[in-house]
C-alpha cells in the first residue's frame, strides 16, 4: 500500500469542519441526497499543496495566485 501523500487542501466559502468525504465523489443516486450533497458542498475546491504559501499558527496562507481544482477524486 502506497504511502499517504497531501496533494492539497479543500477550500469552501460556506463551511467549517469535517465533508466525511462526499466532496470528493460524484455522487448521482438516491437522486434527493445526490442533490443535497452537490448543493451542500457548492463552491468547494482544491488548491494544490504547491500554491500555499506557508502555515501559520491557526491559519494557511495560500500564494496570492493559487489555482482551483476540482476537488473530485479521480478514479
Amino acid at each position: 500500500m502506497p504511502s499517504p501523500e497531501v496533494v492539497g487542501i479543500l477550500l469552501s466559502p460556506r463551511r467549517r469542519g469535517s465533508y466525511l468525504g462526499f466532496e470528493r465523489t460524484d455522487v448521482h443516486a438516491p437522486v434527493l441526497l445526490a442533490r443535497w450533497i452537490r448543493w451542500r458542498h457548492r463552491g468547494t475546491c482544491l488548491v494544490p499543496w504547491s500554491d500555499v504559501d506557508h502555515v501559520e499558527d491557526g491559519a494557511v496562507v495560500l500564494d496570492a495566485q493559487y489555482r482551483r481544482e476540482s476537488p473530485l477524486l479521480s478514479r
